[in-house]
């Protein structure tokens, strides 16, 4: 296809480059703009003193994406939002933590409506939590 085209009204024309251009570094742009508003989330999950291992935490707020994490073997967990360890949206949030198969951990820990945890998150810092199931 040819670069320049000819109009029988006009004169040699190009294609519009600098309107490319614009669009590239605008979408190129806006996709970091989250990231501002987030902090990196670690903690651990432990109950009666003991590491609880393969829990999902979740924290959720209004009107943003989920944040989740699974604990490990120490019951240490990093929070995901849109990619791997990202953290979550800063605010407040509501936490969730549940496990498959239900363990001896309370129930009211595994819905946001009668879970008692919450955490902060700070935008630009990371954020350390720990929540002790034995409440």
């Amino acid at each position: 296809m040819p670069l320049l085209t000819k109009n029988a009204n006009s004169a040699a024309r190009r294609p519009p480059y600098g309107l490319f251009l614009i669009v590239a570094i605008s979408i190129t742009g806006a996709t970091g703009c989250w990231r501002s508003e987030m902090g990196t989330v670690t903690g651990t999950v432990t109950q009666a003193g003991l590491p609880v291992r393969d829990a999902e935490v979740t924290f959720l707020t209004s009107g943003r994406p989920t944040s989740v994490g699974t604990t490990d073997a120490e019951g240490r967990f990093t929070l995901s939002t849109r990619r791997l360890n990202d953290g979550a949206y800063a605010g407040q949030h509501v936490v969730v933590i549940t496990k498959s198969p239900p363990s001896a951990r309370p129930d009211k820990y595994q819905s946001p409506e009668t879970t008692p945890l919450r955490a902060e998150v700070v935008a630009g810092r990371a954020n350390t939590v720990t929540f002790d199931l034995s409440q």
